[in-house]
């Protein structure tokens, strides 16, 4: 019986989170005829709930549009990885990416499509996205008996891979814009892309707190950058038990973060080491 109720949970989970990618799509169709609407694109588990239903509270439904994933070959991608979760309906995300990929891609050439990431400290994000998909890690008839197997869980079975993965193979794809391939002001924590099709701010969630940033975020949306709310927090969901006592174990191995750092482009292009070093803290002895 928990099984079925951990296998029925990730299945609702997935659905809420697809039918909603595809619930915004004629919303989108009639804002794209409209006011160029703005794109909150980004990898999951950042924390930008909070921007994307602050800001549409601010300019009105319709405004702001969230999308994690538009490009098919990546969908396929996560698709194979999570195989050992059948029930996972990709279907929507297949529908909606064919519908909404177009007009995130500017394929029309109507002025230039306003998108907003914001970017999480890695090892924090994927922390997060364990949690969240936790279920897609153990068999059910053998749960994890405590933090070091959650942390070895997570060490093993996560795919680490994702957040560089997203911006070469989803976000690159979707833009024609290479983030690694130019300096990316690090202490600011934000910057400023533009294209013949494209503005785009992308921004570390961590250095959302400068007057520079809510300068630059207001001039770009026309709308205050928000936070306050608490939407969406680990803690507070169905995993919370294990998320709070994994956070408080502290129980990763210092070798495995070393190795995660030195290997992900996200981490080494857009944060200081001393940012590194500090994140690292709250997951290691």
């Amino acid at each position: 019986m928990n099984g079925l109720r951990s296998e029925l949970r990730l299945y609702a989970a997935f659905v809420k989170q697809n039918l909603r990618q595809l619930s915004q799509v004629p919303k989108i169709l009639r804002a794209y005829n409209g006011d160029r609407p703005i794109f909150v694109y980004q990898m999951g588990k950042v924390g930008s709930t909070n921007l994307y239903e602050g800001a549409n509270e601010q300019r009105g439904e319709s405004s702001f549009f969230h999308l994690h994933r538009v490009n098919r070959e990546f969908i396929r991608k996560l698709k194979e990885s999570y195989n050992s979760n059948a029930i996972s309906p990709y279907f929507f995300y297949n529908f909606s990416a064919l519908r909404m990929a177009p007009i995130l891609k500017n394929e029309r050439g109507r002025g230039r499509v306003r998108i907003l990431c914001p970017i999480r400290e890695p090892l924090t994000r994927n922390v997060s996205h364990f949690f969240h998909d936790i279920e897609r890690f153990y068999n059910w008839r053998s749960p994890p008996r405590g933090v070091d197997d959650l942390a070895e869980m997570f060490e093993r079975k996560f795919e680490h891979w994702y957040p560089d993965a997203w911006f070469s193979e989803e976000f690159k794809k979707t833009t024609d814009v290479d983030v690694f391939s130019e300096p990316f002001p690090k202490s600011r924590g934000f910057k400023i892309y533009t294209t013949d099709k494209h503005d785009i701010l992308l921004f570390k969630v961590e250095a959302t707190n400068s007057e520079e940033f809510a300068n630059a975020f207001r001039a770009f949306t026309g709308c205050e950058y928000t936070k306050e709310k608490k939407h969406n927090v680990g803690i507070s969901r169905h995993y919370a038990s294990m998320y709070r006592d994994f956070l408080q174990s502290r129980s990763l191995s210092s070798s495995f973060i070393s190795q995660l750092y030195s290997g992900s482009l996200v981490a080494n292009h857009f944060y200081m080491s001393r940012e590194l070093e500090e994140a690292a803290k709250r997951f290691t002895q």
